[in-house]
């Protein structure tokens, strides 16, 4: 899978909560292409520690500003906002139902967006500074898999 095609995820998760009118999306804010990186860390990292094996095949590269997956970085730079009103295609929804499909991706990345993905852009960067492995990879390096893996198996497997 591509790290594009869970950000579609995201975007179509994001885009039908801002329109339904039910109490409980009522704060939800416009998927940006920051906390979108940040939460493919943490999807990567969880479906890392429990599936065994990579969410999407591209690496996380530590930048300034965290985690971030380079064509994410190129299809979005730029942006703020990267959920608009009639920016979600089919192709969009397509990768969404790709990612439903499989039930342990789905749960994955439904849990790991429901917990971190109403945190602002700026809290999940200050998390991931304070992350020793993000302060331990050098600027503009990849975050390799198995360094992931094993700082976070303590993490997502106590959370079970």
């Amino acid at each position: 899978m591509k790290a594009l095609q869970v950000v579609n995820w995201m975007r179509v998760k994001n885009y039908a909560q801002l329109k339904d009118s039910d109490e409980k999306y009522v704060n939800v804010e416009p998927l940006t292409q920051m906390r979108a990186m940040k939460l493919l860390y943490y999807m990567q990292a969880a479906s890392l520690v429990l599936r065994n094996e990579s969410l999407f095949d591209e690496p996380i590269l530590a930048w300034k500003m965290g985690p971030i997956v380079k064509s994410v970085y190129n299809k979005y730079n730029g942006q703020w906002s990267i959920v608009e009103e009639g920016s979600i295609t089919d192709a969009d929804r397509a990768d969404y139902n790709l990612v439903q499909k499989g039930p342990e991706i789905r749960d994955i990345v439904n849990t790991i967006y429901d917990y971190y993905g109403q945190r602002s852009a700026s809290d999940l960067m200050e998390q991931t500074h304070h992350e020793k492995l993000w302060q331990d990879t050098p600027i503009n390096q990849v975050i390799k898999n198995e360094v992931i893996k094993d700082y976070f198996k303590n993490i997502f497997l106590k959370a079970d």
